[in-house]
């Protein structure tokens, strides 16, 4: 029996730290924001960003962007961070960051087509994440492409636009954003693969199956992912 796109189960796929990684982005986005501030200030907080960076301060904060954004409040308004995030990611279109993939993962994706659907959602604007996933060669890797989500909110209007007629059982959702991309999720019946890069402690609500990596997750989600193919054939 011919499945159509619309039929399959659903990968859904975060963007930055998850199909996309380096800390290339968030230090452009750091840069950007500190640019004003004076020498010792900045310096300041740049340690503070490069130790969170390398797991030297466990999960402090949720992503590196929180993280610029809690290390500046009350010196920085809200303009001039969203200032510098636009300019993080003019950046990265420009290809003036350096991102890579996780390893493993075309050939991994390329193994679910017309297995799963294979959705990128993310918060980021698409002038970017285009560019990225062309030099990247993940363009073909994908069946669909939503950006300017605004998660985790905006999943209440997305994520039914993504399952059509399937039930949300039908889904599974990878992200190393907890609160964005596992938490909203898991009360819908989604499941979920957390990469949890830092180290997390006690989770409010328990993800399907958690990581330190992307690639660790391969084998879990290829199985998941197959049974659901077959179950829903």
């Amino acid at each position: 029996m011919l499945t159509t796109p619309a039929q399959l189960p659903v990968l859904l796929l975060d963007f930055d730290g998850t199909v996309c990684l380096g800390d290339g982005p968030v230090l452009a986005y750091a840069d950007a924001a500190l640019k004003d501030l004076d020498d010792a200030t900045a310096r300041g907080i740049r340690k503070e960003l490069d130790e969170y960076l390398s797991g030297a301060v466990g999960p402090r904060w949720a992503d590196g962007y929180l993280a610029v954004q809690e290390l500046t409040a009350g010196l920085l308004k809200r303009p001039t961070l969203d200032a510098a995030y636009t300019e993080s990611r003019r950046r990265l279109q420009a290809g003036e960051v350096e991102v890579y993939l996780p390893i493993g993962l075309r050939l991994f994706l390329s193994s679910l087509n017309g297995v799963a659907e294979r959705v990128l959602v993310t918060n980021a604007p698409i002038e970017g994440v285009a560019e990225v996933l062309t030099r990247l060669g993940l363009t073909s890797e994908l069946d669909r492409v939503i950006s300017s989500v605004g998660k985790p909110d905006g999943w209440t209007a997305t994520l039914p636009q993504i399952l059509g007629e399937r039930p949300a059982t039908a889904a599974v959702s990878v992200g190393d954003v907890y609160r964005n991309d596992i938490a909203p999720l898991i009360p819908y019946g989604v499941a979920t693969a957390f990469i949890d890069r830092f180290g997390s402690a006690d989770l409010p609500l328990a993800p399907t199956w958690t990581a330190p990596s992307f690639p660790d997750l391969y084998p879990a989600l290829a199985e998941w992912l197959t049974s659901a193919h077959l179950e829903g054939n």
